[in-house]
């Protein structure tokens, strides 16, 4: 039977986030219970049904469908978003909103809004302000705080909306690339040591606080440094400025800059024989950390190629890394200066690593995700949104361990990890002020820390994750192996589909479900 004209609406509102011409795969975007309010949203004014259908995640109670409208505010409410910012959203920056929405999802779309609420004004969509803006990403847990780059540094709402202007200011002063590119990473990497409690010192101050952090870091890292040759210092080869990485400071520094494990490989440069490098584009910003290890015929071979956080590199690069290979065993080859082959040495190249939908190496356009029991989520589209989903999943485990009631509907995996978080209450709730008559009972979260690495709760979840991505539609799935060290590797998985965009969009509809229920009566008592 033909849907009727509020769904078929609701439908056609929503057509961008299913595939072309399959009004089912748009269907199985939303529930069955939101339906209704999506209706009741979209008879007033379909331009609001994809604002409603992102709200609907939120956990509430039964929507109020004779006032949709303002039932849709409610939600956005909870989500941060003040009546200036509303406005904003659903008039003259509704287009670039849903811009972004697309782009970069939910979570992307929240920090904005919620930044705008916080400056009380309207902030870039677009161009290197709006990059700016979207650098900063919207936690929920222990109360909710805003990061930077993805990284570990949790910003107070005051603090990030210091940092946002401080960078819009220095846009506006054409000096952002050096705030960006060599102030910023390094006072977030000592944020924890220089900026004692909730107010930001001023920049200057925090920068003298950051080098002197950093001084003392690189002396205590250059008195137990060790070295090893390289054959060269730098050479300029297929568009990249490659830079050799010859000692354990230099292997230390490179990882305090990508973001990743290559200072751990100093190690296995001296004993393995590995040689590492730094390729930096010649015409862009692109670089990478390249490892390089002897073979069996006195050559060398890629080892492993990864880009700032781990990203996993394209085809083009990886083709410079291997023609460097090549190039390079005629500066310094293997068996002239003493290094053996590494016995994991293999010439067949991986069948894995190509894409089976286009047959390409490395595609990132139809990469769903590539999953790492050790190491999480490496690349892929669900990239940017795991780390925000097990956040959420955390907070929801604290908000039922407060309530001591958690959510039904939770997976078995998710009701697993609350389970045994409940053996251990005793130590995580605590009351913020014992001394005090109406002192508040939280979370410890030193405790719940320690508590969720010995229950190797994030592998527990991984694999959730694969067991999920397995039952999709449409996701075809290869394993893959990587050696690490002689006789030792870590196994992977490669998840492909046609079009990786609806799986992601049920990834933020349906990957575990809402926070926990509300307090039992007794325990408010």
């Amino acid at each position: 039977n033909p849907p009727c004209p509020a769904r078929a609406g609701v439908l056609a509102e929503l057509a961008d986030w299913g595939q072309p011409g399959n009004a089912r795969s748009v269907r199985n975007l939303v529930q069955e219970d939101e339906w209704a309010f999506l209706e009741a949203v979209w008879r007033i004014e379909p331009r609001l049904v994809w604002i409603a259908w992102w709200s609907a995640s939120c956990s509430s109670p039964p929507p109020d469908l004779v006032h949709p409208v303002r039932e849709l505010r409610r939600r956005l409410a909870q989500r941060g978003v003040g009546g200036s910012a509303w406005k904003r959203l659903v008039g003259a920056s509704s287009e670039e909103a849903l811009a972004l929405f697309k782009r970069g999802g939910g979570k992307a779309l929240e920090a904005h809004l919620r930044l705008e609420t916080l400056l009380d004004r309207a902030l870039p969509f677009t161009g290197a302000g709006g990059e700016w803006v979207q650098r900063f990403e919207w936690r929920f847990m222990r109360g909710g705080h805003f990061t930077l780059e993805r990284s570990s540094v949790e910003l107070p709402s005051a603090q990030a909306a210091r940092l946002l202007e401080l960078g819009l200011a220095r846009l506006a002063a054409d000096s952002f690339e050096t705030f960006s590119d060599d102030e910023l990473p390094l006072v977030l990497r000592y944020w924890p040591q220089i900026v004692p409690g909730r107010r930001m010192p001023r920049w200057e101050n925090l920068l003298i606080r950051a080098h002197a952090a950093h001084a003392s870091a690189v002396e205590l890292e250059r008195s137990q440094t060790c070295h090893w040759d390289s054959g060269l210092t730098s050479a300029e080869f297929g568009g990249c400025r490659i830079s050799a990485l010859s000692d354990s400071y230099a292997l230390w520094r490179e990882g305090l800059t990508m973001r990743h494990c290559i200072g751990d490989y100093a190690e296995r440069c001296v004993d393995d024989g590995l040689r590492v490098f730094h390729l930096q584009s010649e015409t862009s910003r692109s670089r990478w950390t390249l490892a390089l290890a002897p073979d069996s015929e006195d050559e060398w071979r890629v080892h492993e190629m990864r880009g700032p956080r781990n990203k996993l590199a394209d085809a083009d690069v990886r083709a410079v890394a291997a023609a460097w290979a090549l190039a390079y065993a005629g500066i310094f080859p293997p068996g002239e200066n003493g290094l053996t082959p590494l016995e994991d040495d293999e010439d067949d190249e991986d069948a894995s690593e190509h894409c089976p939908v286009c047959d390409a190496q490395y595609c990132e356009e139809h990469l769903v995700a590539t999953l790492e029991l050790d190491e999480g989520v490496m690349s892929g589209c669900l990239y940017d949104e795991w780390d925000d989903r097990v956040r959420e999943i955390q907070a929801e485990l604290q908000q039922a361990l407060l309530a001591e009631r958690p959510n039904p509907e939770w997976p078995s995996e998710v009701d697993s990890l609350y389970a045994a978080l409940l053996e251990d209450r005793a130590n995580l709730v605590v009351e913020d002020y014992p001394e005090e008559p109406d002192a508040e009972w939280i979370i410890d979260d030193g405790a719940f820390s320690d508590a969720w690495c010995n229950l190797d709760a994030t592998r527990l979840l991984i694999n959730y994750l694969e067991e999920w991505l397995n039952e999709q539609p449409g996701i075809i799935a290869n394993s893959y192996e990587i050696s690490t060290a002689p006789g030792l590797s870590w196994a992977g998985t490669y998840f492909h589909a046609h079009d990786p965009e609806p799986i992601r969009q049920r990834f933020l509809k349906e990957f575990c479900v809402g926070p926990a229920l509300a307090s039992k009566p007794e325990v408010q008592s």
